[in-house]
């Protein structure tokens, strides 16, 4: 829970940090700021298709912590390419994030589901998703805060702590047991069930 607080807490000083930054860039253009919202969602449109399939079958600690890396180094890379002035790049970074929480999102749930005592895995994701909806009110407000008095380069170093945080909050959880799993179709047959359903 430590790991989805903050990273919603840097999702946000994304969404809210980039928004502005590309606006100032662009003086408003609302092709710019359609393409950034594009970046954002498309990749959760994807991903979110197989996202869940492949949390049931890869190790959801591991799956997380290999986000949280993944996006520690893609933010890193970002800020050296916009300080370089190169600020097209966000929308690099914007895309990343996006599709790695696709990733994390169910890898958190099956953690949840396997730490927690059965009978409070109900209240358990009950608090996780309510601090989900939390943050759709008070994570604007966190990411346009950080944005209009540090600028966009403590956003993007924000970021940065943001991600080795919950990469290690991660690794102090116990590791996951490998369950006995039932025989199932293949990637593309589990991902249709979905669909089907």
């Amino acid at each position: 829970m430590v790991s989805d607080m903050l990273q919603n807490v840097g999702i946000w000083i994304r969404n809210m940090a980039v928004l502005f930054f590309v606006v100032t860039q662009t003086n408003g253009n609302p092709i710019a700021v359609s393409l950034l919202t594009i970046a954002e969602y498309l990749p959760i449109f994807i991903f979110s298709i197989f996202g869940g399939v492949l949390a049931d079958r890869w190790r959801p600690k591991q799956t997380m912590i290999w986000g949280d890396i993944l996006s520690f180094l893609s933010v890193l890379i970002i800020w050296f390419v916009v300080m370089a002035g190169h600020w097209q790049a966000v929308f690099v970074v914007t895309a990343v994030s996006a599709m790695v929480s696709q990733f994390s999102q169910p890898s958190s749930m099956k953690i949840l589901k396997q730490h927690v005592p059965e009978k409070d895995v109900p209240l358990a994701i009950a608090i996780s998703q309510t601090g989900m909806s939390l943050f759709l009110i008070g994570g604007p407000m966190i990411g346009t805060m950080i944005y209009h008095v540090f600028g966009i380069t403590v956003s993007l170093f924000s970021l940065l702590v943001v991600f080795a945080l919950s990469a290690l909050a991660l690794s102090r959880l116990p590791e996951f047991k490998v369950e006995s799993r039932k025989e199932s179709g293949s990637l593309v047959q589990d991902m249709t069930e979905g669909p089907r359903y």
